[in-house]
């Protein structure tokens, strides 16, 4: 029986291994977002290769304004500014390991999120029991949403697998004659990365308080120097990786006399993203996380995540507060209602949901496994609503797997133009970087700086190429459309199809409201990209 388990668990990290990494090499990037996090990473791959060919030495004579004039003409990509050291880092490995070029990053997160499918199956067995595991681990392996970011450049599934593994580490802090030291800090440090991964997730570490709380509370025989003790002991860890990421990005900020790479420290520059994180509360949008839930999941999915979590509330009250309920409860309502009510800009932030897919997986197994035991052959009716489950996310994960950024073609194809024409390219503030990385990948060794290449959008465009990225102008901000009104009227040079799945971008990236959703969707020109010759 133990063999035939393994052999089911090892079938559902393979299977959701499968839908993570097939076609990654076709993919490219799809937005603005992901192509800043590549121009990080490449930043420190092209310092580290300078520095480590001999290229580039620490010496006061290399910071001069001529040395340093040509030091900065050396160095690809961009300077840290996003306040995700760790995906920074995360990135940078990826790329020296499998070379400079998106793929590398892809790997990384579908790895990360294959991993999170074993941690998803040990905490659910933990927690509930086996069957509960097993079906949990299927779910997510299926899981649209988490299949979507595991194939992405976002931080959201390295901030998810950190959050796992310190969920992890503390569930065994809390057994029974172990030495909860080393492992109440190393989960407090996985916080920690969680958080200087996606500065959105630095609330999380309130959840683990909770749960302290509820060890001092609930469990007999504790005392208070204990409870403090560990408090303490996870406050450490998780504050850790946050100083030590400040020492080098004070060394090589702006007011170190060196370089001045990086604009700012780690923590300004965290206090300034917090800062401009702001936003509204609203209840007209609460339902707006359950709409995308049950448009790219599936409905079914929705109903038994919510019957679950119902099931474990009223659990947590019965049984006298539970640990295995407080973590899914908090974990999966906590987020989902706070991010339902809140909204910046008009817009949802639907990347958050994917905090709360390991929680919804494990209170969806949590039903369906009360459900089963409701009936004589209970196996048979965990397995058949299991199953039905995964035919129905593998067929909607299957729908964007083979999909694929026309981004590079257009880019290529326009800087090929360009360079034959001898014209600049001019293109919007928001997809600029997409532009700039590749730019830095194809003119690489042609003796030509993409500086050289692109045009401001307020400069002579009489002798420029207009890029027009019509893709979703529509429903992001009126500021993108500036290039319809440069090129009215007039043929493109040519025209590429940017097939990145219309539905999966509006519904995993932007958060838009239903009705520009389902405008935007409707028009068959947002997802084409022009490349017009200014003049003619």
């Amino acid at each position: 029986m133990k063999k035939l388990l393994f052999v089911v668990l090892i079938g559902s990290v393979a299977l959701g291994g499968f839908l993570r990494f097939s076609h990654l090499e076709q993919r490219g990037i799809f937005n603005h977002d992901e192509a800043i996090f590549l121009e990080e990473a490449r930043f420190l791959k092209s310092a580290s290769d300078l520095l480590f060919s001999g290229h580039l030495t620490l010496k006061k004579e290399n910071f001069e304004e001529g040395e340093l004039r040509s030091l900065k003409s050396k160095v690809e990509g961009n300077p840290l500014g996003t306040a995700r050291p760790t995906h920074t880092l995360l990135l940078w490995v990826a790329m020296l390991c499998f070379g400079d070029r998106e793929t590398s990053g892809l790997t990384m997160s579908a790895f990360l999120g294959a991993l999170s499918l074993l941690f998803v199956f040990l905490i659910g067995k933990s927690l509930f029991g086996m069957n509960e595991a097993l079906v949990s681990t299927f779910l997510l392996a299926v899981s649209p949403y988490h299949i979507y970011y595991s194939r992405s450049l976002y931080s959201e599934i390295d901030a998810s697998f950190f959050i796992l593994l310190a969920t992890y580490l503390y569930l065994k802090s809390r057994e029974e004659g172990k030495r909860f030291s080393t492992l109440l800090f190393l989960s407090g440090f996985c916080l920690g990365l969680s958080a200087t991964t996606n500065y959105r997730w630095a609330f999380v570490p309130i959840f683990f308080l909770l749960y302290e709380l509820h060890f001092f509370f609930v469990r007999k025989n504790v005392s208070w120097q204990i409870v403090l003790k560990r408090s303490a002991l996870a406050g450490l860890g998780t504050l850790l990786p946050i100083f030590l990421y400040e020492l080098p990005y004070r060394l090589l900020g702006h007011r170190s006399g060196l370089p001045g790479t990086l604009p700012m420290s780690y923590l300004e520059q965290l206090t300034s993203r917090v800062r401009r994180f702001g936003g509204t509360f609203g209840v007209e949008g609460w339902t707006t996380y359950f709409f995308y839930f049950s448009r790219l999941e599936n409905v079914f999915f929705l109903v038994f995540a919510i019957l679950g979590l119902l099931l474990l509330f009223f659990r947590f009250y019965k049984r006298k507060f539970p640990l295995p309920e407080l973590i899914v409860i908090s974990q999966f309502a906590l987020p989902f209602v706070f991010f339902s009510f809140y909204f910046n800009w008009n817009y949802r932030y639907p990347r958050t949901i994917a905090l709360v897919l390991p929680a919804a997986a494990w209170a969806a197994g949590f039903a369906i496994c009360r459900l089963g035991e409701k009936f004589s052959k209970k196996d048979l009716v965990i397995v058949g609503i299991t199953v039905i489950l995964v035919l129905i996310g593998g067929v909607r994960s299957s729908r964007f797997l083979g999909l694929s950024s026309g981004y590079q073609e257009a880019a290529r194809h326009s800087m090929e133009v360009a360079l034959s024409k001898k014209k600049k390219i001019v293109i919007d503030d928001y997809h600029a970087p997409i532009w700039k990385y590749y730019a830095e990948s194809l003119l690489r060794g042609k003796g030509v700086s993409y500086r050289d290449l692109f045009e401001e959008s307020s400069g002579n465009q009489k002798k420029s190429l207009i890029i027009d990225c019509a893709a979703y102008a529509n429903v992001t901000s009126q500021e993108y459309n500036f290039l319809r009104k440069i090129s009215p009227e007039r043929k493109p040079l040519f025209v590429i199809a940017n097939n990145i799945g219309r539905e999966m971008h509006l519904l995993c990236d932007l958060g838009v409201p239903h009705k520009e959703l389902f405008d935007a969707m409707k028009d068959p020109t947002s997802s084409l990209i022009s490349v017009y010759e200014a003049g003619r």
